[in-house]
């Protein structure tokens, strides 16, 4: 059947916006990340009038790397507390933090107490993407759905990072740094306020001893190092936010030393790159069930790389604006596919802490690029580190394509099994991080013409979903029903331990998918929906005072 152009799409954003779980999600972020873009702005002004580019540059180094140092330790609580909860504590710690960073500013404290408060914040910013991400997935049903939801955060973050410098540049001109902070205060209070008012369904959590924390942290970053699709998405994705970390710094220069403007249009180039940012999200809902969401990524990424080495050859303000805008547009497709893929690639139960690990070398790789752009500057000048970084990065991909094409194979592979499963009831309203992983370990099976599945009376083990063929299923020796593809069965002796209540014989030969009862009842019986579609279908053919008829 032909998807009508924009279909998905609007069905994404209708389901990341008027679900209210998913809208308090997405505004939270929303609001988190204006802060984010107002702060950054207000700092970069605020450290250059205390010393100039190389204040900017060490001071962008020193608080990001506590917040990369602790990022694993505050992972764990992401796969060990519900994940809206981790989002309430980081926004509330970060909350209190930048209103002591607002007064100081606006009192005239020396800066190193202020610079403490900005580490501070820093700190408890840092787990709030990957507890956000990994929410994320349990709010949705399907990977197309998924995708679009991390495509509405992608817009959202698009309109903060142009809302936030704006009205930091704002602030910036009419009063300076101090009320810029104080924009990003506000909004960090909003974020934390529809945060507290979201209640998600979660699977029960481990709680495991103290003892285990060393253990824990060391699985998130094996699950990481031991899959190469998602080493190789995190390996460039740090390339990209070490020259995202040096743009941090050439940003101010570029404004102030090289087209010779005043701070407030510090604001104005990061709001243009946050309207890229805008438009590349937009873009991206169509990429809700794209079987090449690797080859995007490296396509992001050039067109993240590209601009950067024309905004070396150019005097023109617009020119430069226009440049960052396309950065921005950059950034966007980068971001909705490098999450959505290590969503779909990693384990939901180390998620939390694999996403953790990825933002730890990725702080540290901006914390890295922000200390080394004023070296850059100093060997090659400011055009000369801006053409070495956009080029490099732009040229990273084209390296890693290969890769990247096999990253798009595997999850390819794993869709075509997720959606076969999902034609069926009970799994349907699985949330994606369940459906994929039963996806992952369903096993094929062939039956056949004549053989039989099972029998009624034996001991059950696995259900079954069937790929193709048809199936006949009789209760006592009489027939009751036939079974073709999509249809899934043995779910009774399952859910209600007793033997098969039911035989199963391949009318032709049967593809099938076998789930082991375990992993069958852990997914079923941990969602509600999926429990209640569960015991639908038991009532529909095991009514009161009759036979069963499907085993």
């Amino acid at each position: 059947m032909t998807r009508r152009p924009g279909t998905s799409e609007r069905r994404a954003l209708a389901a990341a916006m008027t679900r209210p779980v998913m809208r308090r999600a997405q505004v939270a972020s929303l609001a988190a990340w204006t802060a984010e873009g107002a702060f950054l702005t207000a700092l970069a002004v605020y450290a250059y009038q205390q010393g100039g580019a190389a204040e900017v540059g060490l001071i962008g180094f020193l608080r990001l790397l506590p917040a990369g140092v602790a990022l694993p330790f505050g992972s764990l609580l992401v796969d060990r507390v519900p994940r809206q909860r981790v989002l309430v504590l980081s926004s509330a710690v970060r909350t209190i933090a930048l209103l002591g960073v607002t007064l100081g500013a606006l009192l005239g404290t020396p800066s190193p107490p202020v610079y403490v408060g900005v580490v501070l914040a820093t700190l408890a910013f840092v787990v709030f993407r990957p507890a956000h991400v990994a929410l994320l997935p349990s709010l949705c049903t399907t990977p197309a759905e998924l995708t679009g939801a991390n495509a509405t955060r992608s817009l959202l973050d698009g309109v903060a990072a142009l809302l936030g410098p704006v009205l930091a540049g704002a602030a910036l001109a009419a009063q300076g740094p101090g009320v810029g902070f104080a924009v990003a205060t506000a909004c960090t209070a909003v974020a934390t306020w529809q945060l507290v008012g979201i209640r998600v369904e979660v699977p029960e959590l481990e709680t495991p001893p103290p003892a285990r924390v060393t253990r824990d942290l060391v699985d998130g970053w094996r699950a990481l190092a031991g899959d190469g699709r998602i080493r190789l998405l995190v390996g460039i994705g740090a390339a990209q936010v070490a020259v995202r970390g040096a743009l941090n710094v050439l940003a101010v220069v570029v404004v102030i030393d090289l087209l010779a403007l005043d701070e407030g249009a510090v604001g104005l180039l990061w709001a243009a790159f946050g309207a890229g940012a805008l438009l590349g999200a937009s873009a991206t809902f169509r990429l809700a069930g794209s079987p090449r969401m690797a080859v995007f990524f490296g396509v992001g990424m050039a067109t993240w790389g590209l601009p950067l080495a024309v905004v070396a050859a150019t005097s023109s303000w617009l020119l430069t604006l226009a440049l960052l805008a396309v950065v921005g547009v950059g950034n966007a497709l980068v971001d909705v596919t490098a999450f959505t893929l290590i969503q779909r690639l990693t384990p939901d139960r180390v998620l939390g802490r694999v996403l953790g690990a990825a933002e730890m070398l990725w702080t540290l790789a901006m914390a890295l690029g922000s200390l080394g752009a004023p070296l850059l500057v100093d060997l090659f000048g400011v055009r000369g580190a801006l053409l070495a970084l956009g080029l490099a990065l732009a040229g990273l991909p084209l390296l890693l394509s290969p890769g990247l094409r096999g990253v798009d194979r595997d999850v390819q592979v794993r869709t075509h099994e997720v959606e076969l499963l999902q034609r069926v009831s009970i799994l349907r309203p699985l949330p994606v991080p369940v459906i994929e992983q039963l996806a992952t370990r369903a096993v094929p099976r062939l039956v056949p013409a004549g053989d039989r599945v099972f029998g009624q009376g034996e001991a059950g083990d696995d259900y079954y979903v069937i790929v193709d063929g048809r199936a006949r299923v009789s209760v006592d020796g009489e027939y009751r029903r036939d079974l073709g593809p999509g249809d899934g069965f043995g779910e009774i002796a399952l859910l209600r331990p007793v033997p098969r209540t039911a035989t199963v014989d391949a009318d032709t030969e049967l593809d099938l998918r076998a789930l082991s009862g375990a992993a069958f009842i852990r997914a079923v019986g941990g969602y509600r929906p999926s429990a209640e579609a569960a015991d639908e279908v038991i009532r529909r053919w095991q009514p009161p005072g009759a036979d069963p008829a499907g085993g």
